[in-house]
């Protein structure tokens, strides 16, 4: 048995400003409904010893065996945030980059905010009132905040790994010849949510053949076979300040036919009684901030899968959103007020949150954070951001007229104005479908 690998120390926390429960954000106004979601951009993990996407890459292809076979459980390590630990300087960098690859012209203006689905559904969470630790750093890049999710380190491990997600995810799907040594593909959406606009990453476990758009840049195989030879496969702790590489080639393929894929034993581990259920709580969250269309739930017996279901899955995400508005709304919210702290505060903020305690902004206590490279931000802005010397209290872009945005903004205008101008922020899936936050593969079950 593999000796676990020692656990990385958390960051330090910067100075506590403010302190919020799920019953102190106010209720939004605004719809508290996912708007006008399109697809925008995506990439694809190469293998490779460097740093390298293929833009806009395609996800792997459903391809179950003619004949079921007993998969081996999973074994291997599986970093619990791929993006960063693919590339640690700049986690956002590839989506962005696939972003203006993909739309030279995109109005990055419009966009409140750029995030991962792990940030917003820990955030979800904490407005439900659902335990869960989580880090995020806010950065304001331009008009837009960028949601970074932090773990203790890029290269975090999930500890022990048990189940059979991976082994299923290896024998039933499979990366097409143009996107061989293709590792991971990671998806951009964009859409409206309580008056905000959104771009969200995601990773997609893969895609039913059909009508896909292709891109317009036909594939380079030799740049292919270059980067594979140069491929090490397994390393993937890139160097921290190791350039991105980024190659076109791959199709865009359209948002209704991706799919999420989660597995479970068919038997109770102890009495062998058939349990063909699962708990969709904290999948159909997940579903919805992702806006994947599709279900493929995997009933197994000790790694044999003899009972595989297809589910659309679109009513039940409609109306987990109508059951959940209340909720929904408070989330609506508290994005309004992270986004017009971070675009007033003089400081990267951190936000922070352990069990079922209450929300933490603090100040980033890294000096000198930044969510881009300075081109790639010069690009984002469009134009010189404004000075610095702007007053807190000059407020935001947003329009506050519900009342969202006043708690934690009204302290950060408070501590600065005592303080005058302080000088200058999709993870490896657990497809067990485990129902208890935060498993990650515990080892306790026989998932």
């Amino acid at each position: 048995m593999e000796e676990p690998e020692p656990q990385a120390p958390s960051p330090p926390l910067g100075e506590l400003l403010i302190e919020l429960a799920p019953e102190d954000i106010s209720h939004s106004t605004h719809n508290p409904q996912i708007k006008d979601c399109v697809y925008v951009a995506s990439y694809s993990w190469l293998d490779a010893k460097g740093p390298t996407v293929i833009i806009p890459g395609q996800p792997p292809a459903w391809a179950p065996p003619s004949v079921n076979r007993r998969l081996d459980p999973d074994k291997g390590k599986f970093f619990r945030d791929l993006n960063a630990a693919r590339y640690p300087s700049y986690p956002m960098e590839p989506a962005v980059q696939a972003l203006f690859k993909q739309h030279a012209q995109f109005p990055t203006k419009d966009i409140d905010i750029v995030c991962c689905t792990s940030a917003l559904g820990n955030l979800s969470r904490f407005a439900r009132g659902v335990e869960k630790d989580f880090r995020i750093i806010l950065v304001r890049v331009g008009n837009t905040v960028f949601f970074i999710r932090r773990e203790n380190s890029p290269t975090e491990l999930i500890p022990n790994v048990r189940g059979y997600g991976h082994a299923f995810l290896e024998e039933y799907t499979m990366w097409e010849k143009h996107v061989k040594g293709s590792k991971s593909h990671q998806r951009v959406i964009q859409y409206d949510f309580g008056g905000l606009r959104l771009l969200v990453r995601f990773e997609t476990d893969g895609y039913f053949r059909g009508e896909v758009k292709r891109s317009d840049p036909q594939l380079k195989e030799s740049f292919l076979v270059e980067a594979l030879d140069r491929a090490s496969v397994g390393d993937l702790r890139t160097k921290v300040h190791e350039c991105l590489h980024d190659e076109e080639g791959g199709q865009a393929i359209t948002q209704e036919s991706i799919f999420d894929i989660k597995t479970r034993s068919a038997f109770d581990f102890e009495t062998r009684r058939v349990k063909k259920e699962i708990d969709m709580t904290d999948i159909i969250s997940r579903l919805w901030i992702s806006q994947i269309p599709t279900l493929i739930v995997g009933f197994h017996d000790r790694g044999l899968f003899e009972d595989i279901r297809i589910k659309d899955m679109r009513t039940e995400i409609r109306e987990w959103e109508a059951e959940n508005t209340e909720n929904l709304c408070k989330l609506a919210s508290l994005l309004y007020e992270l986004v017009e702290s971070a675009r007033t505060s003089r400081t990267n903020l951190e936000i922070c949150r352990r069990g079922s305690g209450p929300l933490e902004v603090r100040r980033l206590a890294d000096e000198g954070f930044e969510a881009l490279p300075p081109e790639l931000k010069i690009r984002w802005v469009g134009e010189p951001e404004e000075s610095e010397e702007t007053s807190p209290e000059d407020g935001g872009s947003l329009n506050s007229e519900d009342g969202s945005g006043k708690h934690i903004a009204s302290a950060l205008a408070i501590d600065i104005r005592a303080r005058g101008t302080d000088s200058d922020d999709e993870s490896v899936k657990d497809y067990t479908a485990c129902s208890l936050e935060g498993c990650g593969y515990c080892g306790h079950c026989p998932y």
